[in-house]
């Protein structure tokens, strides 16, 4: 056994997501990876050179070993805290030679409870999207978030979201809001270049400070298709 970071930046994103829709495509928790890490770069088109193979072999074992701790608010005001996985078993051995296959399968399952939330829950997202916003963590997190959010808000009932709110969650390393704001911004700028229908206005006080966003109503990224039977526990 050995430690292991947490998973960071945009590889374990875009890995994550890779696997969220390969197990709602075929509606099972087991994850077939490619034989050769090579095959699995081109795929997430990634570059396929020395440094991020082993960056890629970093984030796929933090990204399998990490454990999560989940507080969230019930529509009573009352709280809940959440505890689990994302991957209860990780089988990969990737072949040093991209030509030479493996004897066996390589295979990533995603725990049981995480699958479940897949399936009851899960948006689609733009491949197109995601290629266009690869280089960003800030600008996927948004993305998907704001896939998540915006069709689900009231179409009479708008959320406003506090520039306090938005800098606990995405400020870190920002000891000024105001500094905070204007980069991100600009990264929402950018996620609505990929995302045309996400309809967000930027609040301000008679006197022409901001104080924060109000998200819309909005049609998601992608169509969402049924997807029924997931696995029970």
């Amino acid at each position: 056994m050995v430690k292991l970071g947490l998973p960071y930046g945009t590889k374990p994103r875009l890995i994550l997501l890779d696997w969220n829709r390969q197990a709602i495509l075929t509606r099972s928790p087991e994850i077939k990876v490619e034989d050769t890490l090579y095959a699995f770069l081109h795929r997430l088109k990634l570059p396929t050179e020395g440094r991020v193979y082993s960056m890629i072999k970093k984030q796929l074992a933090a990204l399998a070993a990490c454990q999560m701790t989940i507080g969230w608010t019930e529509g009573n005001g009352s709280g809940s805290t959440g505890y689990g996985r994302i991957v209860s078993n990780m089988n990969v051995l990737f072949s040093k030679n991209e030509k030479q296959r493996i004897l066996w399968p390589n295979t990533v399952t995603l725990s049981i409870d995480y699958f479940n939330s897949l399936m009851h829950h899960a948006v689609p997202l733009d491949d197109g999207a995601l290629y266009l916003l690869r280089d960003s963590a800030v600008e996927l997190d948004l993305y998907a978030m704001l896939s998540e959010r915006l069709h689900r808000i009231p179409h009479n009932k708008p959320q406003f979201i506090s520039w306090t709110t938005l800098h606990d969650q995405y400020g870190e390393g920002y000891k000024r809001i105001r500094d905070f704001r204007a980069r991100f911004l600009r990264h929402l700028a950018d996620v609505q270049v990929v995302y045309p229908d996400a309809r967000i206005d930027e609040i301000k006080t008679d006197s022409g400070r901001s104080r924060g966003l109000l998200l819309r109503h909005s049609k998601p990224p992608v169509r969402k298709l049924a997807v029924q039977n997931p696995v029970k526990s």
